[in-house]
């Protein structure tokens, strides 16, 4: 595409505006993940439009294959060189950083806080703000600049809501969402469309020992053995050491514990990740989409900032899917030259970090709240553990994240409930003294089980419903019962209608095995009998007698015979 220059007071941006740059040499656009996202080009010296551009002026682009052109504000303009200049512009949404906030308050969900500072911006912004994070939260702000109000450090939208959330920059819409990308199953191979591979280390900030300390009451409180080492310390020369403060770790009214502080200590590395170099990966490639052969197969393959790749090196061992964190787009070749992605475990340490941070809030907030609650947090090697604890009414909740488990309990005098979750199977029980109730969920089967006098229990799965130890009763809307399966076996029904009836029936074939059946009163259309299986019973004759037998007797006994 060519890119389209405008004037610094237009507003809609449809038209060629001062005209097409059709003879710039080169045109690129960057764009990092959250941070920068700017053109750059190179424009001949006395071509058409040369003398046109001009700072704060506009550039419309094509920067990638997912949206629409892009409108680029530009800031710098080189000295002629080699009969060449080169423009660089920054991406309209950098308009945030001119607008201003004295202060915005508010309780609620990102979109909630997005509004609210669009509402309290020293003059109309002309930006749409949209999110997907549902989370609420207090969020503030004071004296910042807008941009800054998103994406700044500490207490942005950015840091106090989601858990490493993305903005998708589209023109005047800024979006902070969850995941501003997708997963294509998009792979990236060498010998098939990768064309370059570069790894980068950094050793910037790297420890391998580390001098804990503790400070309370103007005390610093050390360990016996001063330093604790990383399991790479005898990777380099000489150790790297740095000092950690693990003040924050212990309670105001807590008493210093040497063990305590050395378990923090011997944590820190594999939390933090420190004692190793970040690495990262500079990935040069072209789509197959875009290659002879396989341009009429793979015509919707796509890719774009904050998707989700498959980078494949047979040479490195590498065989990962992970998120594009930075791309640069050929704007006049309509490709992407190169992206940039990170898979190193710093972002994953960002994110403990960060909880870290907003469960000591929450502790300070709930211990200003009521005294009475005691909040503990408890990290181990292959757990985290957050209790809330009212000791005055003998109430407790906590919740454990173990390595693909995690429990939670609520406890109050004898009532308690639980729930443990696995990949596999969901336990929830809530008890009262000795009993309880449990239910257990997996794949294939619901369990159901009362713990009491009866210890009954229920089990759903694909032969049907069990009942062990308990009865089965059946009520109508009115709460009457029209079935009742009884423990001992015996069934009772409101009314019963058999619906098979011939001979060959279960019904027919259970009648007729019965060894003695009573009826008060039996009405027959039509009865056939053979004459020695009729038998009767009659006291004035004693004995039972057949059919035939029984007639002579009652005539004998008339006098007919």
């Amino acid at each position: 595409m060519i890119p389209i220059l405008y004037d610094h007071n237009e507003t809609e941006f449809k038209s060629n505006g001062l005209g097409l740059l059709k003879d710039c040499t080169s045109c690129f656009i960057e764009e990092e993940r959250n941070e920068t996202y700017e053109l750059e080009l190179t424009y001949p010296v006395g071509s058409f439009l040369y003398d046109k551009l001009k700072g704060n002026r506009y550039i419309k682009a094509k920067s990638n294959n997912r949206y629409e052109s892009q409108i680029f504000r530009i800031y710098y303009i080189s000295q002629p060189i080699n009969g060449e200049i080169t423009v660089k512009a920054e991406h309209i949404s950098y308009k945030l950083n001119d607008n201003f906030v004295e202060k915005a308050t508010c309780n609620g969900n990102c979109q909630t806080a997005l509004n609210t500072l669009n509402s309290n911006a020293a003059f109309p912004t002309g930006f749409k703000f949209y999110s997907n994070i549902s989370m609420n939260t207090n969020f503030n702000v004071e004296l910042v600049n807008l941009w800054d109000c998103i994406k700044g450090t500490e207490g942005s939208i950015v840091d106090t809501y989601g858990n490493g959330a993305d903005i998708v920059r589209d023109n005047f819409k800024v979006s902070v969402v969850q995941n501003g990308g997708q997963d294509n199953n998009v792979l990236i191979c060498y010998k098939k469309n990768m064309t370059g591979f570069t790894c980068e280390e950094n050793w910037t900030g790297c420890i391998t020992r580390i001098y804990p300390y503790v400070e309370k009451d103007n005390v610093r409180f050390v360990l016996p053995e001063k330093y604790i080492d990383s399991s790479y310390i005898n990777r380099d020369p000489n150790p790297r050491i740095a000092k950690v403060d693990f003040s924050n770790y212990f309670q105001d009214d807590e008493e210093f514990n040497i063990e305590k502080l050395r378990i923090l200590a011997k944590t820190y590395f594999k939390e933090n990740n420190c004692d190793i170099p970040s690495l990262n990966y500079n990935v040069e490639f072209v789509l197959l989409s875009q290659t002879e052969e396989f341009k009429n197969i793979l015509k919707d393959e796509n890719i774009e900032l904050f998707d989700k790749v498959i980078i494949r090196h047979d040479l490195y061992g590498i065989d990962i899917k992970v998120k594009i964190l930075k791309v640069k787009y050929n704007n006049l070749l309509e490709k992407y030259e190169n992206i940039e992605l990170n898979f190193t475990k710093n972002t994953i340490t960002s994110t403990i970090n960060n909880t870290n941070k907003k469960i000591e809030e929450t502790k300070e907030e709930l211990n200003k709240k009521n005294s009475n609650l005691k909040v503990t947090m408890k990290k181990r090697d292959d757990e985290i553990e957050l209790s809330v604890k009212n000791e005055s009414e003998a109430r407790e909740a906590s919740i454990k994240v173990l390595d693909g488990k995690i429990k939670e309990k609520v406890s109050e005098d004898d009532f308690s409930t639980y729930r443990e979750q696995t990949a596999k199977v969901i336990r929830e029980k809530v008890s009262e003294g000795d009993f309880s109730t449990l239910v257990e969920k997996n794949a294939q089967s619901v369990l159901i089980a009362i713990k009491n006098e009866t210890e009954m229990n229920v089990i759903f799965d694909s032969d049907g419903q069990t009942i062990k130890n308990g009865a089965l009763v059946v009520k109508d809307s009115k709460g009457n019962t029209v079935m009742r399966f009884n423990k001992d076996g015996t069934v009772g029904v409101q009314d019963i209608e058999v619906i098979k009836r011939d001979k060959y029936s279960a019904l027919y074939r259970t009648l007729s095995s019965m060894e003695e059946l009573w009826f008060r009163d039996v009405g027959i259309d039509h009865l056939v009998i053979e004459n020695d299986a009729f038998y009767i019973k009659d006291d004035d004759f004693g004995k039972g007698y057949d059919l035939k037998h029984f007639i002579r007797m009652v005539l004998k006994d008339e006098g007919l015979i």
